[in-house]
């Protein structure tokens, strides 16, 4: 097992990074988890699974997934993942959604440099510009960067920060560049 794998590849409903985690824990130390259950966690859920495996701690009931974020003991952890209710446990902790090896994994960078006539622009003197007009795809993730490499050159013609508000375009986690880059 990867220590620090998000995902349940033995399929006991626990993530396999918050197994490793509570394997060394002391059995009173909790952990802070994302418990996600077959069905919304209103109130009377929550209760239910804290009258079969004690008090929770409850910090955050979730709308957008079915679950809830909560404080626990390792048992507590193994008791939740044994219940019907449950789809499975996680480690409540920060992820990122990155790009640092997809370049070098998928050829992207050295097909760019072998056929420069991908990029579209590589034959036209100056470079042609894009708009409206043009074949374009709308990307809506976690933003875009348009001084990446791929970007470059005014093929951002669009922007709408639907969470901040923000009038220029930027990309505070790296997806939305990714797959727009991918696109370009």
């Amino acid at each position: 097992m990867e220590a620090r794998s998000r995902a349940d590849r033995d399929g006991d409903r626990v993530f396999d990074d918050l197994e490793s985690k509570i394997a060394s824990a002391a059995p009173t130390a909790r952990v802070s988890a994302i418990v996600t259950l077959h069905g919304a966690a209103s109130p009377a859920r929550i209760r239910a699974l804290e009258a079969a495996v004690g008090d929770l701690g409850v910090t955050h009931r979730f709308s957008l997934i079915d679950g809830f974020a909560a404080t626990m003991t390792a048992a507590q952890v193994r008791a939740l993942a044994a219940a019907p209710a449950v789809a499975h446990v996680e480690e409540n902790s920060i992820v990122h959604a990155l790009n640092a090896s997809a370049q070098e994994s998928f050829g992207v960078t050295k097909a760019r440099f072998d056929v420069p006539s991908l990029d579209g622009n590589a034959d036209l003197t100056p470079a042609a510009a894009y708009s409206a007009a043009d074949l374009v795809a709308a990307v809506i993730d976690t933003g875009i960067r348009p001084d990446h490499i791929d970007l470059d050159g005014g093929k951002v013609i669009g922007w709408n920060d639907l969470v901040n508000g923000r009038t220029s375009p930027y990309d505070d986690e790296g997806h939305g560049t990714h797959v727009a880059a991918t696109i370009a």
